[in-house]
């Protein structure tokens, strides 16, 4: 992830193009990462602060 005043937000996240693995049995504490559904397949890459593991 970098900074980038031409993206909303200022931040330029990091798309993952392919979901090879569905996880299974997840709480909101258990997931490290967020994957947020961009366009068809592809997803971007967010950390989750508040992740204690």
């Amino acid at each position: 992830m970098r900074c980038n005043q031409l993206f909303d937000g200022g931040i330029e996240y990091p798309l993952l193009d392919k979901l090879l693995l569905k996880p299974e049995n997840l709480t909101v504490d258990s997931i490290k990462y967020w994957l947020v559904p961009n366009k068809k397949n592809r997803y971007y890459i967010i950390k989750n602060f508040s992740y204690k593991g």
